[in-house]
């Protein structure tokens, strides 16, 4: 389907929605966690919509999209103090916010301008945005538009039904109540449903190498040196002309006892994020067969880089240590993160 902008009329549709959500202000009586699905009248596809700002710091309404939507959810909410920034970022989700004026984009800026609306003061002004995974925070498609549009209806009429019955939303484990759409003449007509919604099932990696490299490197004598190994989200956004802005990932390979970077390389979720982090042994391989390198450790303080490692460590025979930190690769990775932000 062709990706085309919200027209004026839907853009005026939006903004009278959010003027409703701002009046209603249902965060003061709802949770994060009051979480009920709604399925897109034009795909089929489920969204599942939660209402942030009970703490007054983020007046927001999410979309957290479909199964992979509704993991990083949960994922977000059990992480804690531990939540990172590619934790969200990451989630695919639609989201209607209340901000400042000057965290506005300029697009969002020429949009409200252009409908002649005006907003005065904090948390008073609104955004529209799409995550997805690998990618930044980004305008939305007319599809995106629409379907933001029904949540924010549905939202506002589950907020008033929830705010005089508070068990409106209770269910069993893995059970969600859905708002699911009829057409009826020419408008769509809403019930409620139950539906059990179970987490995605795990989705098989394909793991990369280099045939040439790895023949090499087996024909090195194994030696008892070692190296450090991250792999790490950035919040370096690029953005290649036309396209959207993406938010790079970082591998970073140093020799620990003398904390030389022997390998660095940015990469970046080109189709999807699994398949970035499947092509990570190959570039580990080609860095160590530049280096004529074949170590006796390799060290990580991720079970992520861990587990994608292990199938590179099995073929050399090299041992693959989890452990809990690797500070001359925390200072590496701080340097190049600051010098990819400037």
């Amino acid at each position: 389907m062709k990706e085309t902008t919200p027209t004026e009329t839907e853009w005026r549709h939006l903004y009278a929605l959010m003027d409703r959500v701002k009046e209603a202000a249902p965060w003061e009586w709802m949770e994060e966690t009051d979480i009920f699905g709604i399925q897109n009248p034009e795909t089929g596809e489920l969204g599942f919509v939660s209402v942030m700002g009970s703490l007054g710091e983020h007046l927001a309404v999410a979309v957290y999209l479909g199964e992979q939507g509704l993991a990083g959810f949960w994922r977000m909410q059990y992480a804690g103090p531990y939540l990172t920034p590619d934790m969200v970022l990451n989630t695919p989700q639609l989201q209607a916010s209340f901000e400042d004026r000057n965290t506005l984009h300029p697009k969002d800026r020429d949009v409200i301008k252009q409908l002649g609306l005006k907003y005065r003061g904090k948390q008073a002004w609104p955004q529209f945005q799409s995550y997805a995974p690998g990618m930044v925070p980004w305008y939305l498609t007319a599809v995106e538009a629409r379907f933001l549009a029904h949540a924010l209806e549905q939202m506002l009429e589950m907020a008033a039904r929830l705010e005089d019955d508070p068990a409106l939303l209770d269910a069993d484990e893995e059970e969600y109540l859905v708002r699911v759409p009829t057409k009826q003449g020419n408008k769509w007509v809403w019930h409620n449903e139950k539906r059990q919604i179970t987490p995605p099932t795990s989705r098989p990696v394909s793991i990369y190498f280099d045939k040439r490299a790895m023949e090499f490197l087996r024909n090195l004598p194994p030696t008892m040196g070692r190296i450090d190994v991250d792999f790490f989200w950035t919040p370096a956004s690029v953005r290649a002309e036309q396209e959207r802005p993406y938010f790079p990932y970082m591998l970073l390979i140093i020799e620990p006892s003398s904390g030389m970077i022997i390998g660095s390389e940015t990469m970046i979720a080109e189709t999807s994020i699994d398949e970035m982090w499947g092509t990570m042994p190959l570039k580990v391989g080609l860095t160590l067969a530049r280096q004529r390198l074949r170590p006796g450790f390799i060290r990580t303080s991720s079970e992520e880089v861990a587990a994608f490692l292990r199938p590179l460590a099995d073929e050399l025979n090299i041992q693959l240590q989890l452990v809990d930190a690797l500070p001359d690769l925390e200072n590496a990775k701080q340097m190049l993160t600051s010098f990819l932000m400037r």
